[in-house]
């Protein structure tokens, strides 16, 4: 993260706009978080500087700033300016010097639908694409967090935090994360998507960053290698069949529940459902699980029984140790942008911190 300081600060520096108190605490903030970039704007002297502050002060800031000129920083969206006035600012990132401390004491917060089961998912992307992140030491240090939207939802999540920064929300460091829903290529009929579209628009609106996994859910994105080499927990029939769909219906299939998340509540322990599902699947599904053998729906029709709730336990091969960089690649490959959408996950994530 860059902390630009505007002139006026050390113009206004002493006074009740930038009281001295609150700047050495924001120097000491420089000075212990990792990964923080001093600037100034425009650029000033340490020269410029020194009659302005007081001599600690002054002996700090020339320290950090000298150690941030070569440092390179990419442009991240937790960037910031202290200035003064910056208190009448919602939306963008800028702080009056009062107000800076609470803005670098706040985590970075990544918010999904289950902080325990989900978090296993972002914390193999963060330590497999971006290793020198430290992401489990930053978890530790309470500099970032993985945040439960859980029943009530992304959205009121959000909105429950703004409330706790005055409704700005300029404080906060966030990304949400959600799963796709998408049953097929192109759905736009299923449940949550107008919901969706309406969070996409509040975000943007609040300039929080959003993104809809482009796959079904979370657990789409589970390399191969993990059902492979789990076969005892997994089934070897279960393995067989799931590795004889394509790629596309592996995007699409869902795992925690089986095909039967496509059937109609009503219908789903009906007698003859295992025997025509012509009767009870959506023709769109029917036809993007066209290849799929009659022998292999029956087994797939369920998800793998591996004991426990499979929703706490299924996320925790997100640990595996088949779970590398390559293999989630297999599962995410590079798009023509010449990235996977896992490192796209994880560029966002990086630029909170």
């Amino acid at each position: 993260m860059r902390v630009t300081l505007d002139k006026s600060v050390f113009d206004q520096y002493g006074t009740n706009h930038v009281p001295a108190d609150s700047f050495h605490d924001f120097l000491m903030n420089m000075e212990t978080k990792k990964g923080y970039v001093l600037s100034t704007a425009p650029a000033i002297s340490v020269g410029d500087v020194q009659s302005k502050l007081n001599q600690l002060d002054f002996l700090f800031f020339s320290g950090i700033l000298s150690r941030s000129v070569n440092q390179p920083v990419e442009p991240h969206f937790s960037d910031c300016v202290v200035i003064v006035g910056g208190e009448h600012d919602d939306i963008d990132k800028r702080f009056a010097p009062t107000e800076i401390n609470a803005y670098l004491n706040t985590p970075a917060m990544i918010v999904v639908e289950n902080s325990l089961n989900d978090g296993w998912f972002v914390r193999a992307i963060m330590n497999h694409f971006e290793p020198t992140i430290r992401f489990e030491e930053q978890l530790t240090n309470n500099l970032v967090s993985i945040d439960p939207a859980s029943g009530s939802g992304a959205r009121n999540r959000v909105e429950y935090h703004l409330s706790t920064h005055k409704n700005q929300p300029k404080y906060l460091r966030c990304l949400v994360i959600v799963d796709g829903d998408k049953r097929f290529p192109g759905d736009t009929t299923y449940g949550s998507y107008q919901s969706q579209q309406n969070d996409g628009a509040y975000f943007q609106s609040k300039a929080i960053a959003y993104h809809i996994l482009e796959k079904r859910t979370m657990e789409n994105y589970m390399p191969d290698e993990v059902y492979d080499s789990n076969r005892g927990v997994f089934g070897n029939n279960w393995v067989d069949a799931y590795m004889r769909l394509t790629e596309e219906q592996k995007n699409y299939y869902y795992i925690a529940m089986g095909f039967l998340k496509d059937v109609p509540r009503a219908v789903r322990n009906d007698a003859n459902l295992n025997k025509d599902r012509t009767q009870v699947q959506p023709v769109t599904i029917q036809t993007l699980f066209s290849t799929v053998t009659d022998a292999d729906y029956l087994v797939l029709l369920n998800n793998p029984h591996i004991g426990g709730n499979f929703k706490d336990e299924f996320p925790k091969f997100y640990n595996d140790a088949n779970v590398t960089k390559a293999t989630l690649l297999r599962r995410s490959p590079l798009k023509p942008n010449g990235k996977s959408e896992l490192e796209e996950i994880a560029e966002k994530i990086r630029q909170l911190l």
